[in-house]
């Protein structure tokens, strides 16, 4: 059971200290889906399968493991609404009586370190965290793309290289710290969508043959 942010071989769903750590996480395939007019009957939704869901969960290392032929290896979503770094929300039940960090440091605090992450579309996702921000280091990730762009909206041309390490969406002001890394092969850095943010900390990382490095949108 779940929707489709939390789908993953692998999903950690309201929970806390956790190590995943010594699996081989195959997806098989890198699977996406868009639907148009889904949020507010205006804009549309594209998402797809993740080796790792960390859904409202704090505190999760994830270490020594392989994640290969997924949409999203590594997939975040920390949507706490009374969390440190919240967007204003009407849905947000504490808005009226204005304690905005009512619930902060619920969710978040990740590491994720040592594993080898290849021929994904995505390395990364990060949707909607609003809380605690999270450690990537010591990981090799290389080559991942998406293998048929042609199928992909807005990429319609083998030539362009869809995908990459770090796909952000509605992440405005939490800060990823991204270091120690070695990134080769892979399309697009950082790709942003919606309310992306500029403040994620990446530093001592590795790049080698890239392609359209640093794409926000």
């Amino acid at each position: 059971s779940g929707n489709f942010q939390s789908n993953g071989a692998v999903r950690i769903i309201n929970s806390r200290n956790i190590i995943i750590e010594g699996f081989d996480i195959d997806g098989v395939a890198p699977w996406f889906f868009m639907h148009p007019n889904v949020w507010n009957n205006q804009w549309p939704v594209l998402h797809g399968n993740a080796g790792i869901a960390l859904y409202l969960s704090r505190d999760v290392n994830v270490r020594n493991n392989r994640i290969f032929n997924c949409w999203f290896a590594i997939f975040f979503l920390g949507r706490n609404q009374g969390g440190m770094y919240a967007n204003p929300n009407p849905a947000d039940i504490d808005v009226d009586i204005n304690i905005p960090l009512a619930n902060h440091g619920q969710v978040g605090r990740h590491i994720i370190e040592k594993n080898m992450i290849f021929n994904n579309s995505y390395a990364f996702g990060f949707e909607s965290e609003w809380d605690l921000g999270s450690t990537i280091r010591y990981n090799i990730v290389t080559d991942n793309f998406t293998r048929n762009p042609g199928t992909v909206p807005d990429a319609d041309s083998e030539t362009f290289r869809f995908g990459g390490i770090i796909r952000i969406k509605d992440v405005v002001l939490t800060q990823q710290r991204i270091y120690n890394n070695t990134f080769n092969n892979n399309a697009g850095t950082i790709i942003g969508f919606w309310k992306a943010g500029r403040q994620f900390l990446l530093f001592n990382n590795l790049f080698t043959n890239g392609h359209a490095q640093g794409v926000l949108s």
